[in-house]
């Protein structure tokens, strides 16, 4: 029903079986709003988060029933790093996609991941 994270937030992901581990968002599911306003159909594989767990271009789409806040304090080295990689996904992905000057729509896009078009980050 809700949105719990957004992008850039570190999380603690449950991989269905026997292990969790820690990730940062990157895409949200679609809310009911935007799929209506759209006129999309929505399905079960509209409820998953896009999480990357390191610096490669490597993902994941989980169940939102699996991401969840860390369950301890996450050290700052890992949070820093965290943040380094995503920023440098957000730039990369900004460079290679988004033509100057920028459409609104590009820059919604940005500020929603924390990015001002200036290319500075409020994350």
């Amino acid at each position: 029903e809700t949105i719990r994270f957004k992008p850039g937030d570190i999380v603690e992901v449950y991989d269905g079986y026997k292990k969790s581990y820690l990730g940062y968002v990157m895409e949200v599911p679609i809310t009911i709003d935007d799929a209506n306003k759209n006129k999309l159909h929505m399905d079960y594989s509209d409820d998953l988060y896009m999480i990357k767990t390191d610096g490669t271009f490597d993902h994941e789409h989980i169940k939102s029933l699996y991401v969840f806040n860390p369950h301890f304090n996450v050290p700052k080295p890992i949070i820093e790093r965290f943040r380094r990689n995503y920023r440098s996904y957000i730039r990369d992905y900004v460079k290679k996609w988004f033509k100057t000057p920028l459409e609104d729509w590009q820059k919604d896009w940005m500020q929603a991941h924390g990015m001002n078009p200036d290319g500075s980050f409020t994350l």
